[in-house]
Parts: C-alpha cells; sequence; structure tokens
C-alpha cells in the first residue's frame, strides 16, 4: 500500500509539473494577446527548458514573439522626435490604434499606440509624448533581443514548418524572420546614414540570408549598401563582394559601376575595372561619372591616348565641369614627362595641360587643385632647366645663358597661379615654398621676404 501511494504521489508531481510548464506556455501565449511582452519572458523562458514543452513549435514560436515585441517595445521612439509632422511618425510607427482630440494644446491631437506609447501633437507638430513602458522594455534590451527572436522562430519552423497562430502577431515563425530581416535592415540603414559603418555593415549581413530566403524585395539595395560601408571600413574585399552582388538590371544606380570600378583598380585589376565601367556605360550611356572612370583606369594603365579621347568626348558633353578639365589636365600633364614620346607630343601635352587647367580655373577660381598644378608645371619646367644648365660643361656659355633665361621666364609664369593657389590654402608649405624659389629666382625681393617670414612663421 505504501509502495502504491509513492508512486501515485510521484506520478502526481510528475504531471503536476507538466500542468505547470503547459501553463506557463499558455501564460505567455495570454501576455502576448495582452501586449505584455515583459511578463511572457519569465514563462517562455522557462518553458524552453523543460523535457514537456521544449520540443514544441508552439513554445519556441512563442518565444519569438515574445522577444521581438520587447525589442519592438524597447525601440518605439528610436526614429521619432519633437517636431516631426503626423505623417512621419505614421510612416515610421504605422497606423496608430486609436486618434483622438487633445484639448490642453492648441489644435491638439494624441496618437495611441501599442505598450501604452501615446505621442501628443501640437499643430500637427510632435510636442510630446508619455511612454511608462519605455524604461522596462530597455532594462531587458540585452542587444540580443532580435538575434534570439530569430533564432526561436528557426527553431520552432524545425519542429514544425507549418506552425501557425493567426490571432498573433506575426502569425507564424515565417512572418517572424521576415519581419526581422526587414528590422535588421531598417537599423542598419539608419546606422549608415549615421556614418556607424560597422553597425551597418553588421545589419545589412544579418538581413542578407532572410531576405535571399524569404525572396524580400530589396536584396540588391541591401548588397550595395553593405558594400558601401565595408568600402569606408576599408574591407576592400568585402566591398567588392556585396558591389558585385548588386549588380541587377533592378539596381539602377551608377554609383555601383563607379565604386567597385575604383574598387578593382585599387587592388591593381585594371581589367576588371574596365569591365566594370563598360558595362555601367552600357545600362547608363554617356554618364560623365562612368566615363571618367574609365579614363582613369586607362591613365593608370599608361594608355593616355584612349584616357584623352574618352575626357574630350565627356568635356564635349559638360564643358562647364571644372573637374573634368581639371582631370583632363592631369591626364595631359603625366604625358608630358613620358619618356617614350617624342619632343612634339611632349610639348604639345603640356600645353594641353595647361590649357584644360586654365579652364578649371575660369570655371572655378577656387578650384586650389588646379592653380596649384598649374603653378607646379611652370615651376617644375623652371626647376629642369636650371638642374640641366648646372651640369653642362663651361664651354656652352650660349646654352647655359637660354636655359636660365628660359628658366626665369617659367618661374614668371609659376607665379600668378601659385599666388592663386595661396590665395585660396594660405597655409600649405609647398605652395610657399615653390613662391620663395620663384620670387627669389625673378629677383621680387619684397615679395620674396614676405613669403619668408610667413614660412618662418608656421
Amino acid at each position: 500500500m505504501k509502495k502504491l501511494l509513492v508512486i501515485i504521489l510521484i506520478l502526481g508531481a510528475a504531471v503536476s509539473t507538466a500542468f505547470a510548464q503547459g501553463t506557463k506556455v499558455a501564460s505567455a501565449y495570454q501576455y502576448l494577446r495582452d501586449e505584455q511582452p515583459e511578463k511572457a519572458k519569465d514563462e517562455i523562458d522557462a518553458a524552453i527548458k523543460y523535457d514537456g514543452t521544449k520540443d514544441e513549435a508552439r513554445t519556441w514560436f512563442y518565444r519569438g514573439n515574445t522577444y521581438l515585441q520587447l525589442y519592438l517595445g524597447a525601440h518605439m521612439l528610436d526614429n521619432i522626435h519633437k517636431g516631426q509632422s503626423s505623417e512621419v511618425v505614421k510612416n515610421t510607427l504605422g497606423d496608430p490604434l486609436s486618434m483622438r482630440r487633445y484639448k490642453k494644446l492648441p489644435k491638439g491631437e494624441k496618437y495611441s499606440y501599442m505598450y501604452e506609447l501615446v505621442i501628443y501633437f501640437s499643430h500637427d507638430s510632435v510636442d510630446h509624448w508619455d511612454y511608462p513602458m519605455e524604461k522596462t522594455f530597455k532594462d531587458l534590451d540585452d542587444g540580443n533581443l532580435l538575434d534570439e527572436a530569430y533564432k526561436s522562430y528557426v527553431k520552432a519552423m524545425e519542429f514544425d514548418p507549418s506552425y501557425i497562430k493567426p490571432e498573433l502577431s506575426p502569425g507564424s515563425p515565417q512572418q517572424g524572420i521576415k519581419n526581422i530581416g526587414k528590422l535588421y535592415s531598417f537599423y542598419a540603414s539608419n546606422a549608415l546614414r549615421e556614418d556607424k559603418y560597422a553597425i551597418a555593415l553588421a545589419g545589412f549581413e544579418k538581413a542578407m540570408p532572410i531576405y535571399k530566403s524569404a525572396n524580400l524585395e530589396g536584396l540588391t539595395t541591401i548588397y550595395y549598401s553593405a558594400g558601401f560601408a565595408a568600402q569606408f571600413l576599408g574591407d576592400t574585399a568585402k566591398a567588392i563582394e556585396y558591389y558585385q552582388a548588386s549588380v541587377s538590371p533592378k539596381m539602377k544606380n551608377r554609383n555601383i559601376y563607379i565604386n567597385l570600378a575604383n574598387l578593382y583598380l585599387k587592388v591593381g585589376d585594371t581589367q576588371k575595372g574596365l569591365q566594370t565601367a563598360q558595362k555601367g556605360l552600357d545600362v547608363f550611356p554617356g554618364d560623365l561619372d562612368l566615363l571618367i572612370t574609365e579614363a582613369n583606369i586607362y591613365m593608370h594603365n599608361g594608355e593616355s591616348k584612349k584616357a584623352n579621347e574618352l575626357l574630350s568626348k565627356a568635356a564635349e558633353k559638360d564643358p562647364e565641369n571644372s573637374q573634368l578639365q581639371y582631370a583632363i589636365g592631369i591626364n595631359y600633364d603625366k604625358m608630358s614627362r613620358d619618356s617614350t614620346i617624342s619632343a612634339e607630343m611632349k610639348k604639345a601635352s603640356l600645353d594641353a595641360s595647361i590649357t584644360a587647367y586654365k579652364r578649371a580655373l575660369i570655371i572655378d577660381s577656387n578650384y586650389f587643385n588646379a592653380a596649384f598644378n598649374l603653378g607646379a608645371m611652370y615651376y617644375n619646367n623652371a626647376a629642369n632647366k636650371v638642374t640641366e644648365a648646372a651640369n653642362l660643361p663651361y664651354s656652352e656659355t650660349d646654352k647655359y645663358n637660354k636655359l636660365m633665361a628660359d628658366s626665369k621666364e617659367d618661374f614668371k609664369q609659376a607665379i600668378a597661379p601659385l599666388e592663386n593657389a595661396h590665395r585660396i590654402e594660405p597655409k600649405d608649405h609647398s605652395t610657399m615654398v615653390m613662391l620663395r624659389t620663384a620670387y627669389m629666382q625673378t629677383k621680387n625681393t619684397a615679395a620674396y621676404k614676405k613669403i619668408k617670414e610667413e614660412l618662418l612663421a608656421e
């Protein structure tokens, strides 16, 4: 009789425990219905540890919803600010549960949202809000709520991929996963706008597999945004990978091709860089920035003639583009120093470079790089002639005198653009050093003393 009583007590205890754990699942469900995820958390966390309920789809689904709701509760006000219109608030939080007049504010309204959040408007502008549950949710947010929600939904699908509970929101693990993917993307996009590139990249990388498996719209945009973040973080390999993945007929963004081509150039793969720029021009025929990108790659390869053809074509399309004229100037400048071309070609390239720099300065008189490069070209020519003259034998007096006279003229030509560069960037050391030498060589004593004092005061 005693043995039977012990057996009955043991069985009773087991049934009682099973019932208690089942009750916890039921309690979590009810708390979710009542939008009280903070109360559901303890119940469902206990249920996933018990043998009788840990292998049920509903247990893990409720846990996914609990953690998702906790995350939403902790972040309801992340993008809400005073002064926003009701339209902006609705675009951020969705339509309110109720909208009522609020007589304590001029033309006042109050919008009620889940988790007891109430936002007050005056003249259709956010005045203030009441959110008594915010601290509770924030205290429960350890930074892993979304990740735990995602893992829970995945676990629920392992037990029953067709499980649904339409009266809850979301009503299925699949929908919960989709919602999490969109949240990862949403908050990553916000981080990107705030230049928080590491946070943005991590968020986009979490969103990628969800968007891919659920076939959600916007995957190519996520790839592009991830590539952009990776590029700013200096992770060239990832940037190339994600930019390449974002290339799609649906993605009409020329920056994909420009950024990707420049990254290929950075790692020395000029062939892929050219292919990318040319592919971009197929999608965006005649685009100036893509033409310049392609020309820059040709310049890098030493194919100056092809680069000039492209840049000249671009200049015809946009004659008022100072950056384009500057790029042409750089290319011809580089050609003028090419030892493999004839003296006539060098002279023609030098003249073309000077003309392009001058055009850039006519378009934008405060273009420092154009002014500096123009002055530097004259200055370097003068310096080269001085060096050549210094290396002549004593017998070549006439040639020496001719080189020194020509160098003096070049130094004179250098002064005006260098003075312009100095006006634009008064603290640029290289400009001041060249001006000091040019003044000295042209015997401009007063200007020489002035620039020397500026250099000593650095």
